[in-house]
Protein backbone atom coordinates (compact mmCIF):
# COMPACT_ATOMS: atom_id res chain seq x y z
CA UNK A 1 0.00 0.00 0.00
CA UNK A 2 1.42 3.59 -0.94
CA UNK A 3 1.81 5.95 2.14
CA UNK A 4 0.44 9.39 1.52
CA UNK A 5 2.02 11.96 1.53
CA UNK A 6 1.68 15.48 2.66
CA UNK A 7 3.78 18.67 3.40
CA UNK A 8 1.12 21.27 5.08
CA UNK A 9 3.00 24.98 5.29
CA UNK A 10 0.55 27.79 7.10
CA UNK A 11 1.72 31.61 6.68
CA UNK A 12 1.11 33.12 9.54
CA UNK A 13 -0.15 36.65 7.96
CA UNK A 14 -2.48 38.73 10.01
CA UNK A 15 -4.64 41.29 8.31
CA UNK A 16 -1.84 44.05 9.46
CA UNK A 17 0.72 42.14 6.57
CA UNK A 18 -1.70 41.81 3.93
CA UNK A 19 -2.75 45.39 4.21
CA UNK A 20 0.51 46.36 3.87
CA UNK A 21 1.10 44.05 1.08
CA UNK A 22 -1.28 45.58 -0.98
CA UNK A 23 0.00 48.85 -0.21
CA UNK A 24 -3.20 49.88 2.53
CA UNK A 25 -2.01 50.88 6.11
CA UNK A 26 -1.98 48.01 8.33
CA UNK A 27 -3.86 48.60 11.27
CA UNK A 28 -5.69 45.32 12.75
CA UNK A 29 -7.12 46.80 15.82
CA UNK A 30 -8.08 43.22 17.08
CA UNK A 31 -5.24 41.09 16.73
CA UNK A 32 -5.46 38.86 19.50
CA UNK A 33 -9.12 37.60 17.93
CA UNK A 34 -7.72 37.26 14.44
CA UNK A 35 -5.52 34.89 15.61
CA UNK A 36 -8.08 32.82 18.32
CA UNK A 37 -10.73 32.58 15.41
CA UNK A 38 -7.31 31.23 12.54
CA UNK A 39 -5.47 29.19 15.04
CA UNK A 40 -8.94 27.48 16.44
CA UNK A 41 -10.23 26.69 13.37
CA UNK A 42 -6.26 25.35 12.29
CA UNK A 43 -5.80 23.30 14.52
CA UNK A 44 -9.44 21.69 14.85
CA UNK A 45 -8.79 21.13 11.31
CA UNK A 46 -4.96 19.63 11.53
CA UNK A 47 -6.62 17.42 14.59
CA UNK A 48 -9.33 15.76 13.22
CA UNK A 49 -7.11 14.90 10.40
CA UNK A 50 -4.81 13.20 11.90
CA UNK A 51 -1.74 15.50 10.58
CA UNK A 52 0.68 17.91 11.25
CA UNK A 53 1.53 21.23 9.71
CA UNK A 54 4.41 24.06 9.90
CA UNK A 55 3.16 27.12 10.94
CA UNK A 56 5.72 30.09 9.82
CA UNK A 57 5.51 33.27 12.96
CA UNK A 58 5.87 37.14 12.32
CA UNK A 59 8.04 37.57 15.40
CA UNK A 60 6.81 41.11 16.29
CA UNK A 61 2.93 39.96 16.03
CA UNK A 62 3.99 36.99 18.80
CA UNK A 63 4.95 39.69 20.85
CA UNK A 64 1.88 42.32 20.52
CA UNK A 65 -0.61 39.64 20.88
CA UNK A 66 -0.84 37.00 24.07
CA UNK A 67 -3.40 35.20 22.45
CA UNK A 68 -1.23 34.78 19.20
CA UNK A 69 1.40 33.41 21.50
CA UNK A 70 -0.58 31.37 23.18
CA UNK A 71 -2.10 29.68 20.59
CA UNK A 72 1.45 29.37 18.93
CA UNK A 73 2.92 27.63 21.86
CA UNK A 74 -0.42 25.21 22.27
CA UNK A 75 0.73 24.24 18.67
CA UNK A 76 3.68 23.44 19.25
CA UNK A 77 2.40 21.20 22.30
CA UNK A 78 0.29 19.82 19.81
CA UNK A 79 3.28 18.84 18.15
CA UNK A 80 3.86 21.02 14.86
CA UNK A 81 6.50 23.02 13.19
CA UNK A 82 7.13 26.48 14.98
CA UNK A 83 8.83 28.04 12.33
CA UNK A 84 10.41 31.68 11.52
CA UNK A 85 8.94 34.16 8.69
CA UNK A 86 11.09 36.98 9.91
CA UNK A 87 10.50 39.50 13.06
CA UNK A 88 8.57 42.36 11.02
CA UNK A 89 7.89 40.69 7.22
CA UNK A 90 10.21 43.14 5.49
CA UNK A 91 8.42 42.61 1.38
CA UNK A 92 11.79 43.61 0.04
CA UNK A 93 14.19 41.18 2.61
CA UNK A 94 16.26 40.94 0.11
CA UNK A 95 17.14 44.82 -0.36
CA UNK A 96 18.22 44.95 3.08
CA UNK A 97 21.85 45.14 4.38
CA UNK A 98 23.47 42.26 6.02
CA UNK A 99 23.29 43.33 9.27
CA UNK A 100 19.65 44.53 9.07
CA UNK A 101 18.70 41.02 7.14
CA UNK A 102 20.19 39.03 10.33
CA UNK A 103 18.23 41.01 12.73
CA UNK A 104 15.21 39.90 11.05
CA UNK A 105 15.44 36.35 11.18
CA UNK A 106 17.48 36.68 14.78
CA UNK A 107 15.12 38.51 16.66
CA UNK A 108 11.97 36.20 15.34
CA UNK A 109 13.91 33.03 16.63
CA UNK A 110 14.17 34.75 19.79
CA UNK A 111 10.32 35.31 20.28
CA UNK A 112 9.49 31.86 19.07
CA UNK A 113 12.03 30.51 21.83
CA UNK A 114 10.63 32.25 24.17
CA UNK A 115 7.38 31.41 23.19
CA UNK A 116 8.16 27.54 22.60
CA UNK A 117 10.95 26.89 24.35
CA UNK A 118 12.46 25.81 21.34
CA UNK A 119 14.64 27.52 18.48
CA UNK A 120 13.33 27.17 14.93
CA UNK A 121 14.68 25.31 12.65
CA UNK A 122 12.73 26.48 9.44
CA UNK A 123 12.62 29.76 7.60
CA UNK A 124 10.65 31.28 5.04
CA UNK A 125 11.13 34.72 3.51
CA UNK A 126 8.45 37.01 2.98
CA UNK A 127 7.65 36.87 -0.70
CA UNK A 128 9.63 33.62 -1.39
CA UNK A 129 12.73 36.08 -2.01
CA UNK A 130 15.96 35.08 -1.05
CA UNK A 131 20.02 35.19 -2.12
CA UNK A 132 23.19 34.34 -1.35
CA UNK A 133 23.70 36.79 1.46
CA UNK A 134 19.72 35.32 2.93
CA UNK A 135 20.80 32.19 2.73
CA UNK A 136 24.36 32.71 4.17
CA UNK A 137 22.91 34.26 7.30
CA UNK A 138 20.31 31.11 7.45
CA UNK A 139 22.95 28.84 7.29
CA UNK A 140 25.46 31.14 9.95
CA UNK A 141 22.36 30.99 12.49
CA UNK A 142 21.23 26.77 11.81
CA UNK A 143 17.88 27.28 10.12
CA UNK A 144 16.84 25.85 6.94
CA UNK A 145 15.35 27.63 4.03
CA UNK A 146 12.37 26.69 2.66
CA UNK A 147 12.76 28.44 -0.58
CA UNK A 148 16.09 26.74 -0.87
CA UNK A 149 14.21 23.37 -1.02
CA UNK A 150 11.86 24.52 -3.63
CA UNK A 151 14.56 25.66 -5.72
CA UNK A 152 15.40 22.08 -5.53
CA UNK A 153 11.78 21.06 -6.43
CA UNK A 154 11.47 23.44 -9.41
CA UNK A 155 15.07 21.92 -10.41
CA UNK A 156 13.48 17.94 -10.07
CA UNK A 157 10.43 19.60 -12.04
CA UNK A 158 12.04 20.83 -14.97
CA UNK A 159 14.14 17.29 -15.21
CA UNK A 160 11.18 15.54 -15.25
CA UNK A 161 9.89 17.84 -18.34
CA UNK A 162 13.03 16.92 -19.87
CA UNK A 163 12.67 12.70 -19.71
CA UNK A 164 9.14 13.66 -21.56
CA UNK A 165 10.28 15.55 -23.81
CA UNK A 166 13.04 13.03 -24.57
CA UNK A 167 10.76 10.20 -24.27
CA UNK A 168 8.31 11.75 -26.64
CA UNK A 169 10.52 12.56 -29.38
CA UNK A 170 11.63 8.25 -29.03
CA UNK A 171 8.27 7.79 -29.16
CA UNK A 172 7.41 9.65 -31.97
CA UNK A 173 10.64 7.76 -34.02
CA UNK A 174 9.59 4.46 -33.13
CA UNK A 175 5.61 5.19 -34.74
CA UNK A 176 7.35 6.60 -37.89
CA UNK A 177 9.37 3.30 -38.18
CA UNK A 178 6.71 1.64 -37.55
CA UNK A 179 4.49 3.36 -40.21
CA UNK A 180 7.55 3.08 -43.20
CA UNK A 181 7.65 -0.87 -42.20
CA UNK A 182 3.66 -1.16 -42.54
CA UNK A 183 3.96 0.60 -46.00
CA UNK A 184 6.56 -1.88 -47.17
CA UNK A 185 4.42 -4.64 -46.49
CA UNK A 186 1.50 -3.21 -47.97
CA UNK A 187 3.29 -2.87 -50.90
CA UNK A 188 4.89 -6.47 -50.82
CA UNK A 189 0.99 -7.76 -50.74
CA UNK A 190 0.02 -5.79 -53.35
CA UNK A 191 2.85 -6.84 -55.46
CA UNK A 192 3.11 -10.40 -54.59
CA UNK A 193 1.09 -13.21 -56.14
CA UNK A 194 -0.54 -16.73 -54.45
CA UNK A 195 -0.91 -17.79 -50.74
CA UNK A 196 -4.03 -17.22 -49.22
CA UNK A 197 -5.96 -14.68 -50.81
CA UNK A 198 -8.21 -13.63 -47.29
CA UNK A 199 -5.48 -14.28 -44.91
CA UNK A 200 -3.50 -11.05 -47.34
CA UNK A 201 -6.95 -9.25 -46.87
CA UNK A 202 -7.10 -9.58 -43.56
CA UNK A 203 -3.64 -8.24 -42.65
CA UNK A 204 -3.98 -5.79 -45.37
CA UNK A 205 -6.84 -4.19 -43.37
CA UNK A 206 -5.03 -4.61 -39.91
CA UNK A 207 -2.15 -3.25 -41.47
CA UNK A 208 -4.27 0.20 -42.38
CA UNK A 209 -6.41 0.42 -39.33
CA UNK A 210 -2.99 0.47 -37.50
CA UNK A 211 -1.84 3.12 -40.04
CA UNK A 212 -4.69 5.22 -39.41
CA UNK A 213 -4.13 5.21 -35.88
CA UNK A 214 -0.54 5.67 -36.02
CA UNK A 215 -1.07 8.80 -38.55
CA UNK A 216 -4.20 10.14 -36.34
CA UNK A 217 -1.80 10.39 -33.08
CA UNK A 218 1.42 11.97 -35.03
CA UNK A 219 -1.29 14.83 -36.42
CA UNK A 220 -3.00 14.93 -32.88
CA UNK A 221 -1.57 18.37 -31.00
CA UNK A 222 0.38 17.95 -28.14
CA UNK A 223 0.43 19.61 -25.06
Amino acid sequence: MVSKLASIHIDMDSPNTLLRFWGFDGNCHDLDSFYEVAMTRALGLLRESGVHATFFCIGEELEKSPVAAAMVRQASRDGHEIANHTYSHPFALTTLDAAAIRKEVQDCSNVIRSVTGSPPVGFRSPGYEVNATVLGILEALGLESVNKERAKLEQRLLNAVSDLRLMRKEREQYRDQLLGLSEAILHLLKTSTGGDAQARVEVEAQLRSSNGLATTSRSSPTH
